[in-house]
């Protein structure tokens, strides 16, 4: 079994990759199975129901499904131990521990990198008879990857037409586009549009949800920087598997300790304050306000009164008694001289 910790900023997500011997499907008799599946239990986000799949689940097992699954990422064949009679079933478990926003992309690195730590046991055939080693008897078998699909998320925001505010020019051009967007951030998007890619820049998905109008020029772009995205996280990936063989082989511990920088994880599991964003027409509501009036201010000689006066210059006391100077009255009480507030003297 291998397990796997992703960190995106606060965003913590475990993927962990398990196999058993199957019978094959009568369609596909000489190829493994590959399953994944997403977990989204309340240790993640307050809102997550556990035992129950809601509809980001939903939309995260399959966005996993078409990068991984559907691309022919692994070579499933090479999981075939004897055709139409036995086969390993690889099961990829993602459990996200930390919601932060862009869980996508965060579980399809997970999911790649466990599926690359991953080692099958060896298999031996005798006669009628299948040995599975045990890993203290032979050496574990990686599973073959052709490519590396990894899922990259942009959030989209439109324009503004509708809305009647002051906008800057550069945005009233064109689509706002938010790399590796926040939990807050997805909520208030538009739409979120996903691609998978790998580190030659082949499209292996694409997913767009929302309302938000992208114009072609901006689903370009977008390719274009998941597809660098996705080398730059591939190479890192190759990188660290490369650091954990070599920590192994030295015989030196390894777990998950340096991926814990704080106490407390659990940046969502108690609930935060609601943001309700209103569409507020501005030049309405100006019209709706009192005008300012003119007018002069007089004397008031009602010092026992609260909040009689205008400016609040307490604190000008200090500087009348060291002085030697006081108000007109001759009196280093401030009573209701000019536009003096004594309503906290009360």
């Amino acid at each position: 079994m291998s397990e796997l910790t992703r960190l995106l900023s606060s965003l913590r997500v475990l993927a962990q990759v398990s196999c058993d011997v199957m019978t094959p499907k009568a369609t596909r008799p000489n190829e493994g199975l590959l399953h994944i599946n997403v977990e989204l239990s309340p240790m993640g986000a307050s809102h997550f129901e556990s035992g129950r799949l809601s509809e980001l689940g939903v939309q995260l097992n399959r966005l996993l499904e078409k990068a991984i699954k559907d691309s022919h990422c692994v070579d499933l064949e090479s999981l075939c131990i004897v055709a139409e009679e036995k086969v390993f079933n690889l099961r990829v478990d993602v459990h996200v521990l930390n919601h932060e926003g862009n869980l996508v992309e965060a579980a399809s690195i997970a999911a790649l990198t466990a599926l690359s730590h991953f080692r099958r046991p060896d298999v031996t055939m005798t006669g009628e008879n299948t040995i599975i080693h045990d890993p203290s008897e032979r050496d574990p078998i990686p599973v073959v990857l052709h490519h590396h699909p990894v899922c990259v998320s942009y959030a989209l925001f439109n324009k503004g037409g509708e809305c009647n505010v002051s906008i800057p020019p550069f945005f009233l051009t064109r689509t706002v586009v938010v790399a590796d967007p926040t939990a807050l951030e997805e909520r208030v998007s538009e739409a979120q549009i996903v691609f998978g890619m790998n580190a030659y820049r082949e499209l292996c998905g694409l997913h767009l949800g929302g309302s938000a109008l992208a114009t072609f020029e901006t689903v370009v772009n977008c390719a274009i920087r998941a597809g660098n995205r996705a080398a730059q996280v591939v190479q890192k990936i190759k990188t660290l598997l490369a650091q954990d063989a070599e920590t192994r082989a030295a015989g030196k511990p390894v777990g998950f300790t340096d991926c814990i920088r704080q106490p407390n994880v659990l940046a969502l599991s108690q609930d935060r304050l609601a943001i309700r964003l209103h569409r507020r027409d501005l030049r309405e509501t100006a019209r709706n306000l009192v005008s300012v009036r003119t007018g002069r201010a007089e004397r008031s000689e009602l010092a026992s009164s609260l909040g009689v006066g205008c400016i609040s210059t307490w604190w000008l006391e200090s500087l009348w008694g060291a002085g030697g100077v006081y108000p007109p009255g001759g009196s280093s009480h401030l009573g209701s001289w000019g536009c003096i507030s004594t309503w906290w003297l009360e």
